[in-house]
């Protein structure tokens, strides 16, 4: 007989996008993380995944450079969240040691 709580798999923390809550249920799916510090990397990850996604909207909206007082084109400051927070994201992910083989069923679902 199955045991209903051991096959509940983690809900997904409140106040992730759609994008983030779908990494983090396949994810745990897929590779039955239960852990709770793989759980926390995979947190981590999608939560990076959300602000990776908010500069990205930022910066189609304004460009990639923006003016400073002085009149000096610059580098848009979300440029350095986009690439801090995929680095974050990859990071995350890179500590959860994830056997890649079984992304052929995330791709099915």
């Amino acid at each position: 007989m199955k045991n209903p709580q051991r096959d509940r798999l983690p809900k997904a923390p409140s106040g992730l996008s759609l994008e983030a809550r779908e990494l983090w249920q396949k994810t745990v799916k897929v590779w039955r993380i239960d852990d709770p510090t793989l759980l926390l990397c995979l947190k981590n990850a999608c939560k990076c995944l959300d602000r990776l996604r908010l500069a990205e909207r930022i910066i189609l909206r304004d460009g990639c450079t923006i003016t400073d007082r002085w009149g000096q084109i610059k580098q848009h400051p979300g440029m350095l969240v986009v690439r801090d927070e995929g680095k974050a994201l990859r990071e995350n992910l890179k500590m959860l040691s994830l056997d890649l083989d079984q992304l052929a069923l995330l791709k099915e679902d």
